[in-house]
């Protein structure tokens, strides 16, 4: 019993942890050509996941950059989210 809740309570905040911050907040964004410039929005908290949990963190901003969902879409500035509005 002791075993199963120790891992429970590593496998959960990973589980939370482990998706992208991009991908799930900017789902329209996927594989979009890329820009060139980053959201600091997802940057944000993807740095977030990152200082929290490395592993996570870096599978986070490896699926950002992958799905393209970090880059700014055309015709947007400064970004859209919760810490920086355009």
């Amino acid at each position: 019993m002791k075993r199963l809740l120790w891992t429970c309570s590593l496998a959960l905040p990973l589980a939370f942890a482990s998706p992208s911050c991009g991908t799930i907040l900017h789902a329209d964004r996927q594989h979009q050509p890329h820009s060139g410039r980053l959201d600091p929005n997802v940057l944000i908290l993807d740095g977030l996941g990152l200082l929290l949990y490395v592993v996570p963190g870096l599978v986070a901003f490896g699926v950002d950059f992958y799905t393209g969902a970090i880059y700014l879409p055309e015709g947007v500035d400064k970004g859209e989210g919760p810490i920086i509005e355009d």
